[in-house]
């Protein structure tokens, strides 16, 4: 394949690409002068690709990395040929019964709980097969996935090695909460700022307790595993990483500011170096294309027959009213069984073979994967980002400035959604549960003639590159955790900090010194105090006054009685 510089542009005609303002430096490989280190990643759930552009950097370095996940990892071999890859033995199969109808039907707590289950099922088999990588390959550090920690962080702890975390986002880190930020975004908004107070209510008070409630008899099934492994239970997942780095694959701009503690790194949006370039069909249809919207519901995601059938029929009636003029629709998950039959098109009331518009029809292109998907985006024709909101896509999609339509279909998606639509005039949204043909067409065309979208996706394309060369921040601040952890004694529990100039002194101090309550209780006892004291003073005053003026009016009373009988 042919592959292009990230921030280069690509191998077409000038008017036929849109330029980044960004180049990346070629990798020092010297940065840190240390011996070379053992590195595992352990992934289950989360989005592998971020964290392994940053391996790669430390593959770079001279340090050898191991990866354990499930899954297919013919492409990691491709991408990433130095990392020795082992697997876990199982594959979470997004098609199976137990995930299925998260995908196609409204998203709900059970369907959280059940998601968390999956985890916890294989928690002793990714426990062993963690230690045993570990062991084999000498492991000095742990690299673990924020989403499902649990085994990779136990599996750290009993071998008394240091810990990274990596998620997508701040909220699977433990010790980031604000009171403007709901501890769980599902049902409730990423930001509580324009909150009623019964939802701010909601989303703070009861969806939590509702959650942890619902998470106990889980959080008991995955303790009685550690015991039989010889593992300490523990009363809180987050327990054992309160003291690790936890780097974040965001960046405020798109996730909502707060203030961070040094453990908590937001290092996103980590983007790799180079691309993919279009290949010919790709840049041939594009080519005779002006106006063209790009479909992607990512590697995972997938609609049912219902909704896939809805988005063709917007698409066709679309391009009939010449709103946009091509689609390419691009095939992770989804297949043509995912697809109705036949359509009716709702303007002529005329039956549509699905299948022959999906491969014959002239300004419709099917692709299968998405390995291009940043090389189309990056295209000027390109003019609509229709995506479920994963991580990757949306970061690609703000990289490009390409203004994007959003169809959530899981929690993760639905927040990075609320991301966006927090700056106002950078996307639309659509719901799964509620998807029609007229939804679609209207807002495809406000995202394409609104000229203040275009201008809002070119501030953050500004931005979300600037903050795109922070992968190598990230991975010299994981040999700063190898380096500190070979300077620091181990044989301590791997709860012992090893490095303590990245924690906030209130962590040391206590909850009662850290947050100062002694001093301000103190402080309002005084002034307590003294304010008894002087509404004392004021009484006793006021007493002795009033004493004063019924003396002197009695005296009054008396004289002017006496001066009465004499003159009688």
């Amino acid at each position: 394949a042919v592959f292009t510089q990230l921030g280069i542009g690509f191998n077409n005609s000038v008017a036929q690409k849109r330029t980044i303002d960004i180049e990346f430096a070629d990798v020092p490989v010297d940065a840190i002068e240390q011996p070379q280190r053992n590195i595992i990643v352990c992934s289950l759930l989360g989005e592998l690709k971020p964290t392994l552009d940053i391996m790669k950097i430390l593959i770079q370095h001279g340090h050898n990395v191991s990866l354990v996940a499930q899954g297919e990892m013919s492409q990691i071999l491709v991408e990433y040929p130095k990392i020795h890859r082992y697997p876990l033995g199982f594959i979470i199969d997004s098609r199976s019964p137990n995930y299925r109808d998260m995908y196609l039907e409204k998203y709900s707590l059970q369907h959280a709980i059940r998601e968390r289950q999956v985890a916890y099922d294989v928690y002793t088999n990714a426990y062993r097969t963690y230690t045993k990588v570990a062991v084999e390959r000498a492991i000095d550090l742990f690299v673990c996935d924020a989403n499902s920690h649990d085994a990779c962080v136990d599996a750290a702890w009993t071998m008394k090695k240091p810990v990274v975390m990596i998620g997508s986002s701040l909220e699977s880190a433990s010790d980031t909460r604000v009171p403007y930020k709901p501890e769980f975004t599902f049902g409730c908004d990423v930001s509580m700022e324009h909150s009623p107070f019964f939802e701010r209510l909601w989303c703070s008070m009861i969806m939590p307790a509702r959650i942890m409630y619902a998470m106990y008899p889980l959080m008991k099934t995955i303790n009685e595993q550690r015991r039989e492994l010889g593992i300490e239970p523990v009363s809180d997942r987050h327990e054992r990483t309160r003291n690790v780095l936890f780097l974040a694959n965001t960046f405020f701009g798109f996730e909502v500011a707060q203030p961070l503690s040094p453990m908590y790194r937001e290092v996103g949006p980590i983007m790799s170096d180079k691309y993919p370039d279009l290949d010919t069909p790709l840049r041939e249809f594009l080519l005779t294309h002006e106006k063209t919207v790009y479909i992607s519901l990512g590697s995972r995601a997938y609609l049912s027959q219902k909704n896939n059938g809805i988005i063709l029929q917007s698409i066709l009636e679309s391009i009939n009213a010449k709103i946009f003029d091509g689609v390419i629709w691009s095939f992770g998950q989804t297949t043509l069984d995912d697809f109705p039959p036949t359509i009716i098109l709702p303007s002529s009331n005329s039956v549509v073979n699905v299948s022959q518009v999906l491969h014959a029809h002239p300004h419709i292109m099917v692709t299968k994967g998405l390995s291009q998907q940043f090389a189309t985006l990056n295209h000027s024709h390109i003019r609509v980002f229709l995506t479920n909101g994963g991580t990757e896509s949306i970061y690609e999609g703000l990289y490009t400035a390409t203004p994007m339509l959003t169809l959530p279909i899981l929690p993760s998606d639905s927040a990075n959604t609320q991301r966006l639509l927090n700056h106002r005039n950078l996307a639309h949204t659509l719901s799964k549960d509620s998807l029609t043909v007229a939804e679609i067409t209207r807002k495809i065309n406000i995202l394409l003639t609104d000229p203040s979208i275009r201008a809002n996706a070119k501030r953050m394309q500004f931005l979300s590159s600037i903050n795109g060369k922070r992968k190598r921040y990230a991975a010299e601040l994981i040999e700063y955790v190898l380096f500190s952890a070979a300077q620091s004694s181990m044989n301590d529990e791997i709860k012992t900090n090893v490095f303590p100039e990245w924690e906030t002194p209130d962590r040391r101090m206590g909850w009662i010194k850290g947050s100062n309550l002694d001093v301000v209780t103190f402080v309002g006892g005084l002034m307590l105090s003294v304010i008894v004291m002087i509404t004392y003073a004021l009484w006793n005053f006021v007493d002795i006054v009033e004493k004063i003026s019924t003396l002197v009016v009695s005296k009054r009373t008396k004289t002017v009685a006496i001066g009465g009988c004499k003159r009688k």
